[in-house]
């Protein structure tokens, strides 16, 4: 048991190094995260005025229980994580087009675990950045969000399991390069469920009653909506419960991910990849 557990903790420190090192080298590069989030801005500020129009025209205080600063600051940290993930899809694939697969599968350390050690580095850096300069510019129109530390604490909770479950289907998808190579068409259908279904652009209490109950069936809120809602909302009912959901569709994708992946090295391996 204890040479078990001196194995788990080398492992361990071995990807906590790579972390620190991918960490560093994001710092390093800091001023073109900055840049991009110029786009983050401009989209927070076409939203700004797309729902201000929308609640002057409705003459409503709230829609679907939003008002106008919950929607826009719901709005800023659903665009702030999802631009917050790295392009993992593109790594993985290039990899595999350009052969590095082969060399990185038989180096010392877990391929899904070395690339998630990259993803985490670089998602945390650019989440805080998204969230310090929209959270600025939303601030600055609609002042600070009706938040108390109870939705905080929610927040901080979902998200890291939101990431999983993103980083783990994202995998899934990225691994079809075993097969396919080119797997770009099925990101591109997996980034507009997250749009509509994960309630990236809108709310889902916004959508007809059918389409929240299909939304909240499927995993793709357990992404975006569900931290964020967290965060912007005091959510009614047992809210530990939704929690409960999003760790079992945490497993899932876990375990999704491993089959996927190791069926996808015997198919390389018998390819003579």
């Amino acid at each position: 048991m204890q040479w078990e557990m001196r194995a788990f903790l080398r492992k361990g420190k071995k990807y906590a190094g790579l972390f620190r090192i991918h960490l560093k080298n994001h710092f390093a590069y800091i001023q073109d995260f900055l840049i991009r989030t110029l786009f983050l801005i401009v989209v927070l500020f076409i939203f700004t005025q797309l729902w201000g129009v929308t609640y002057e025209v409705t003459g409503k205080d709230r829609i679907a229980g939003f008002s106008l600063p919950m929607m826009m600051w719901y709005l800023t940290v659903t665009e702030s994580i999802m631009m917050a993930y790295p392009p993992l899809v593109e790594r993985v694939e290039q990899e595999v087009k350009s052969g590095q697969v082969a060399v990185t599968l038989i180096r010392p350390f877990s391929y899904v675990a070395a690339h998630f050690s990259a993803y985490l580095a670089e998602f945390i850096l650019r989440l805080f950045i998204n969230l310090a300069i929209g959270g600025a510019l939303v601030f600055l129109l609609f002042g600070p969000p009706e938040m108390g530390p109870g939705q905080l604490g929610r927040f901080l909770l979902f998200l890291p399991v939101s990431l999983l479950i993103h980083f783990s289907f994202t995998m899934c998808i990225a691994l079809f390069a075993f097969w396919f190579e080119e797997v770009q068409g099925f990101h591109l259908i997996y980034t507009r469920l997250l749009m509509t279904l994960g309630g990236m652009m809108l709310p889902l209490e916004i959508f007809p009653e059918s389409v929240e109950r299909l939304a909240h069936v499927l995993p793709f809120q357990a992404v975006i909506y569900l931290p964020a809602k967290m965060m912007v909302t005091e959510p009614g009912g047992l809210w530990w419960s939704l929690w409960l959901k999003q760790i079992g569709w945490a497993l899932f994708s876990l375990g999704l991910m491993g089959v996927i992946y190791r069926r996808g090295v015997r198919n390389l391996d018998l390819n003579g990849g």
